[in-house]
């Protein structure tokens, strides 16, 4: 995880405290249900459900909510890819995001933009 963006993770995330020691390039809460991982693999263009939560891009695994019902996210158009994984209520993981949005915001935008059906039909 690089310096800049783990110097702007929040200790908590809505209340939940965050877990020490973080491992090599992660950081996790609440006995790691919630973990943000830094230098994944960018995503290919995809047809996964993309949200924009305050300026970030976000990549939806439907395939692994579906089976496991664990939301992983992965941003879109930055470099390096910042992956979230959530273990709990779904209805959560959009305060994660918006909690975490300072800090997946020091990675270099890379000029990919989610588009929904409309824009690319």
């Amino acid at each position: 995880m690089s310096a800049r963006l783990a110097a702007l993770v929040p200790a908590t995330l809505l209340g939940r405290p965050r877990d020490a020691p973080p491992r090599a390039g992660a950081v996790s809460w609440d006995a790691g249900r919630a973990e943000l991982r830094c230098g994944v693999e960018e995503l290919s263009p995809t047809v996964d459900p993309c949200l924009e939560v305050d300026g970030v891009d976000w990549v939806l695994d439907e395939h692994l909510l579906n089976a496991e019902s664990t939301a992983r996210l992965t941003t879109y158009g930055r470099r390096p890819a910042t992956q979230f994984t959530y273990h709990g209520p779904r209805e959560d993981v959009g305060g994660y995001l918006v909690s975490l949005r300072n800090a997946v915001r020091t990675a270099p935008g890379t000029g990919h933009k989610c588009l929904s059906l409309d824009e690319v039909g």
